[in-house]
Formats: structure tokens, C-alpha cells, sequence
């Protein structure tokens, strides 16, 4: 395995806690597996497990202020070898998910996104800023299985 790092992007905006916890504790534990070491926005943010439901600005915590969240989550990018972002089933724009592809592509980032035709993020920004585009959850991870062997 080339034990490559990974940075995973997802929405959170508007999300429960527990949509969000879920998802990345299940990204997380698959990718490890995998042999990546990986990054993402929710590491060290147990504190919000409180949250009613995620939103995009106004946590006065240190590690969750506006700051603290973009300095964070852009210093993961740009540790990482592969941005993965799972664009799959979402119905309204992530600025989040789109700063962090942007981020990838302008320090030369490998950036697979999953994203099915018609989603709301079909956008030439997004588009533009991909490296590798896949239709579907299955295909995207399994390639990234395959990429760090």
C-alpha cells in the first residue's frame, strides 16, 4: 500500500449530528482500512454532538469558530494527497465542499468527487476542479481502494 493521506469532504450544513458523526465514523473506519491516514472537518469536534442541526457560521467554540474552521479544514487539503468528496444525494450547494475542492485543485490535489448527474453542485467551478468524477458512492471508493494499493 502507498498509505497515501486522504482529506474527506461531505455536506454538514443543516444536517443533524447524527448524520454527520455517522457518516464520517463509517468514512473513516473504510478508508483506514484502506491503508490511508485520513482528515476530515469533524476530528476533535465531539462538543457539537449537541447541535439540533449543523449550520454554516456562529459556533463560539475555538476549534468551531468561522476561523478555526477554514484554517482547519484548509490546512487538511493541503496535507492530504487525495480529496474525496461525496457530493452523492444532496440537495442544496455546499460552500464547504466546493472551497475545500478548489483549495485541492490550486495545490495540485488529487480530487475524486461522487456525484450523480443532474446534482445541484453540476456547476463548471466544481466540475472544473475535479480530477475524477464517478456516479456513484461504489465506484468512487472502490477506486480509491484501488489507487492507494
Amino acid at each position: 500500500m502507498k498509505n497515501l493521506k486522504i482529506y474527506l469532504a461531505h455536506p454538514i450544513n443543516g444536517l443533524t449530528p447524527d448524520e454527520v458523526f455517522d457518516y464520517y465514523t463509517k468514512a473513516e473506519e473504510s478508508f483506514l482500512a484502506m491503508g490511508y491516514t485520513v482528515f476530515h472537518p469533524m476530528t476533535g469536534k465531539e462538543h457539537l454532538r449537541c447541535e439540533e442541526r449543523f449550520r454554516a457560521v456562529g459556533y463560539d467554540h475555538p476549534v468551531t469558530s468561522n476561523h478555526a474552521i477554514h484554517q482547519r479544514d484548509l490546512w487538511m487539503v493541503k496535507q492530504a494527497d487525495v480529496v474525496y468528496c461525496n457530493l452523492m444525494n444532496v440537495s442544496k450547494v455546499s460552500i464547504g465542499c466546493v472551497s475545500e475542492l478548489t483549495a485541492g485543485y490550486i495545490w495540485r490535489k488529487h480530487n475524486v468527487v461522487a456525484m450523480e448527474s443532474g446534482s445541484v453542485h453540476e456547476h463548471a467551478f466544481v466540475l472544473e476542479a475535479l480530477s475524477v468524477r464517478w456516479y456513484s458512492e461504489v465506484e468512487a471508493e472502490q477506486y480509491l481502494h484501488d489507487f492507494n494499493k
